[in-house]
């Protein structure tokens, strides 16, 4: 959904304000959280001009492998910063698998 995805970023971009990031690019993407090929995630993660990705909910980035994801850009001097931490329902979970 567009709107929720034009909201989310402008959350994420208010929250980055806060913290003193300097925001360098907003990536959205319309994709299930267990699709690993979603094109601008594959894009983002072959750049390096970035040291932070900053996303909502961890499960919006992918739902399978976050920790491998995360040991490795901590392994080229990048992070990932989760702003909620909560976990999401298992609906939203099966309605990613069907």
């Amino acid at each position: 959904n567009k709107s929720y995805l034009h909201t989310q970023a402008e959350r994420l971009e208010k929250y980055c304000f806060a913290k003193g990031y300097q925001v360098v690019r907003i990536v959205k993407e319309v994709g299930s959280g267990v699709n690993d090929n979603r094109r601008k995630l594959i894009d983002l993660l072959n750049k390096d001009n970035y040291s932070l990705i900053v996303c909502e909910h961890k499960e919006h980035l992918t739902r399978v492998g976050f920790h491998y994801l995360k040991v490795w850009l901590n392994q080229t001097n990048r992070d990932i910063e989760v702003v909620n931490l909560a976990t999401e329902q298992t609906d939203d979970l099966m309605h990613d698998f069907v």
